[in-house]
């Protein structure tokens, strides 16, 4: 078996594969849920609200009593 041999068999094989089919394909992108899970909406509310009340007790602990 000669290189060019190699060669050809090789561009035979690759022509005659059938290409794969996509796999849950939504809108055009594959593998895409329809809808963002609430959960994770949820979890970053939840921490901007924390921050946002560690904001708070850092103005008030750090202003002098009147």
């Amino acid at each position: 078996m000669t290189r060019q041999d190699g060669k050809r068999a090789a561009e035979a094989k690759r022509d005659t594969a059938p290409p794969p089919g996509p796999i849950d394909v939504v809108d055009g992108i594959p593998d895409r849920q329809a809808g963002s899970p609430r959960w994770k909406l949820v979890v970053l509310a939840g921490i901007f609200l924390a921050w946002l009340a560690f904001l708070l007790y850092c103005q008030l602990a750090g202003s002098p009593p009147k």
